[in-house]
């Protein structure tokens, strides 16, 4: 199973404003919620850690560059 990121760097976000980063947002959500892979690897997150979760969507930064992914994450409840 492959789901793929369109992978941001500082330059792209550094001129954005606060509503282009959430129109932005609003399109990369969307490309998660259309891919076809996604919901057997949300399925799978699941089984493995409960259906307790909570799903949310995060710009996450990957290196001191500021380089960016936008992703849905899996937020157990389980405090284990």
């Amino acid at each position: 199973m492959k789901i793929e990121s369109t992978v941001f760097t500082n330059r792209d976000f550094m001129d954005l404003t606060q509503e282009e980063v959430h129109r932005l947002s609003a399109e990369q959500s969307k490309n998660l919620d259309d891919s076809l892979e996604l919901p057997s690897a949300m399925q799978a997150v699941e089984e493995e850690y409960g259906p307790e979760g909570d799903w949310q969507d995060h710009w996450v930064t990957l290196d001191t560059k500021g380089t960016r992914v936008y992703t849905r994450m899996y937020l157990s409840n389980d405090a284990s």
